[in-house]
């Protein structure tokens, strides 16, 4: 899923998407449970990554940006554009 939304925000908005180490991590940990393993982990990428990211672009605050980095912010993720 995120390769395909890569895929396709590099070849409309030319940007580069950066994920900082902690924010891997925080998606591996949020999104596995001892009983159902890592099965969550398209949906924690779609709420904490993809939404935020479409809400930037859609919000055009990438205008005169190149870069669209997730960080971590106060222990959540936060996707800025620089």
């Amino acid at each position: 899923m995120m390769c395909l939304v890569e895929s396709v925000r590099q070849q409309k908005y030319h940007m580069e998407l950066y994920f900082d180490e902690g924010v891997v991590q925080t998606l591996c940990r949020d999104a596995y449970s001892v009983e159902f393993g890592a099965r969550n982990l398209q949906r924690v990428i779609q709420q904490s990554v993809e939404v935020p990211l479409t809400q930037l672009l859609v919000d055009a605050q990438t205008h005169d940006k190149s870069r669209i980095r997730c960080c971590l912010q106060s222990g959540k993720i936060a996707v800025t554009a620089e």
